[in-house]
């Protein structure tokens, strides 16, 4: 009867929703991250270009932060902001909201008129995130872009 006890109540829990209850808070440090896709046309219809690019992203646990990256788009280099030794541009700066089931919303301005809205999903208690661009604009003029990122932790604890 013990064992049929154990194995109910294992069963009852199994069946209940499981809450990480994130807040901004559990992204803070640095993470490195890719970005593949590609840009659309304006009705979404047709791809207009291959994205490929890496960075590294700073989260200050407080819902801000600072972003470094390289992205080339059919095969050429993207144009950005300053530019470091290494050629990545720098000075990009965004704000994150984290919601209690570790979903959330990342702005990043990559330099004057050209913005990024990513929806992101936290996992590994905030070793990893998994990000779609959701909004996007260059020169000041939304862009369609279908485009996911995932972001790895520098120092996971």
């Amino acid at each position: 009867m013990i064992k049929f006890s154990a194995a109910a109540t294992l069963l009852l829990l199994a069946g209940q929703p499981a809450f990480a209850h994130c807040t901004n808070a559990i992204l803070q440090g640095d993470y490195t991250f890719t970005v593949h896709g590609q840009s659309l046309s304006a009705d979404g219809s047709t791809s207009t270009g291959l994205i490929d690019g890496v960075g590294y992203i700073t989260f200050d646990g407080n819902g801000n932060a600072t972003q470094e990256d390289f992205v080339v788009k059919n095969g050429t280099e993207v144009p950005g902001g300053a530019e470091n030794a290494s050629g990545f541009h720098t000075g990009e700066t965004g704000t994150y909201t984290i919601n209690d089931d570790c979903t959330g919303t990342l702005n990043i301005t990559l330099g004057p008129g050209n913005t990024r809205t990513d929806q992101i999903v936290i996992s590994k208690r905030g070793a990893a995130i998994h990000a779609i661009v959701s909004q996007a604009t260059a020169s000041g003029s939304p862009i369609l872009l279908q485009v996911y990122a995932d972001f790895e932790s520098v120092n996971a604890r």
